[in-house]
């Protein structure tokens, strides 16, 4: 199971394809820690992804990442490279490195200038522990080439697989699908086995389950992190169809 925690809506970059909400908001340490104890009942193994927002504008990143790795789960950190080294020293198992164009587009796309230095830094600081996701959209095809060409040695995780606003070319993603360390997923978990967790209505006291990053369906909340809201978000997830994002 995937627990995507959006442990703080801060965020200096202005990507225009972005749902997740602006904010100052950071999730407390003990409720992350509650949901994790809570999902940990269900009795799976349980991966941790800390995103954002940008996970990394949080000098205590490592916190996150220890109380996870210490309750037993593996740790990655969605990054935009921001602050490479604090995504480097986090203590993360894994760090994925959000990267769409090339150069300075990059820069110029997500409204931060210095990220596309500060990927290439992370890029080689963190070899065999630092991998690409890159979002697919209308007119980055060619940039993801050159990126590929590039780091070819460097996994490249592709999404969204389908759907959506932002409209990938099918004929694009079965290209990349060909080339060797470019992994599409086929299958949508959203809801089943793979939950967003992000602040909620008071932050302070209570989360909201979603089930998608892009697909930001409320499926329930953590007020009194209860057995029972898990089993009603459990439900509500079961019921969405697959790919709910195509309807987007």
């Amino acid at each position: 199971m995937q627990l995507i925690f959006e442990i703080t809506w801060k965020c200096p970059a202005r990507c225009p394809f972005c749902t997740v909400p602006k904010g100052d908001v950071v999730m407390p340490l003990d409720l992350y820690e509650r949901a994790l104890g809570l999902f940990e009942t269900l009795g799976e193994e349980i991966s941790v992804v800390l995103s954002g927002g940008e996970p990394t504008t949080l000098p205590f990143l490592d916190r996150y990442v220890r109380i996870a790795k210490e309750r037993g789960h593996s740790v990655t950190v969605v990054t935009n490279g921001f602050f490479p080294d604090t995504a480097l020293n986090s203590g993360a198992d894994l760090i994925e490195v959000s990267l769409d164009y090339w150069g300075e587009k990059q820069d110029e796309v997500r409204g931060v200038k210095g990220l596309w230095r500060n990927i290439q830094y992370l890029l080689e600081r963190g070899r065999g522990k630092v991998v690409i996701r890159a979002t697919l959209l209308h007119d980055n095809f060619e940039d993801l080439l050159k990126i590929h060409e590039a780091y070819h040695d460097v996994p490249m995780f592709v999404m969204p697989v389908r759907g959506y606003i932002l409209k990938p070319k099918k004929e694009h993603l079965e290209a990349l699908a060909k080339l060797e360390n470019v992994y599409i997923a086929d299958t949508c978990p959203a809801g089943i086995s793979s939950f967003v967790i992000a602040p909620g209505l008071n932050p302070e006291k209570e989360l909201d389950v979603l089930a998608c990053i892009f697909y930001r369906r409320l499926l329930g909340r953590l007020i009194d992190f209860t057995r029972a809201e898990l089993m009603t978000i459990l439900k509500e997830g079961r019921k969405l169809p697959r790919f709910p994002c195509e309807k987007l």
